[in-house]
């Protein structure tokens, strides 16, 4: 039986809700109720990539025992923290989950072309700036 509470937005909270937050948690996922206009839960851009696996069940007499493997399900994988994370997708979010991902290493590429750009920029005005004490007298020795 689930005890019933009072949440901190005034809406009942079950015990095993709690001990749900609770355990995400301590998994280090930050958990917040989501106040959206739409019934997507997935971003736009999504840093990762999207692959199916295969996956063994692990009982004997299963047909996955002599190799034939259960899937394909679909995973969001992201590298954070310095580990690789998995999350499983629902058969309508992996489409979107690609074109996430998709969306996230176009506007990557597009981030460290800027990045490269103004670097030359950078350059370009620290050698103008030498030049132009270099002509003034005021830089020696190089």
């Amino acid at each position: 039986m689930t005890q019933v509470t009072q949440g901190d937005d005034d809406l009942p909270v079950s015990s095993e809700s709690v001990r749900q937050k609770k355990r995400y948690y301590l998994l280090g996922v930050r958990v917040q109720r989501m106040k959206t206009k739409t019934e997507n839960p997935l971003p736009k851009m999504l840093p990762g990539s999207v692959h199916a696996q295969y996956v063994r069940c692990g009982k004997a007499a299963c047909k996955c025992a002599r190799g034939e493997l259960h899937g394909a399900y679909y995973y969001h994988f992201v590298r954070a923290g310095g580990r690789l994370k998995k999350r499983y997708l629902k058969a309508p979010e992996v489409e979107q989950a690609r074109a996430a991902c998709a969306a996230w290493r176009e506007a990557e590429r597009v981030r460290r072309a800027r990045s490269c750009e103004t670097w030359q920029l950078i350059r370009s005005v620290n050698s103008l700036f030498r030049d132009v004490l270099k002509l003034g007298g005021l830089l020696t020795g190089d």
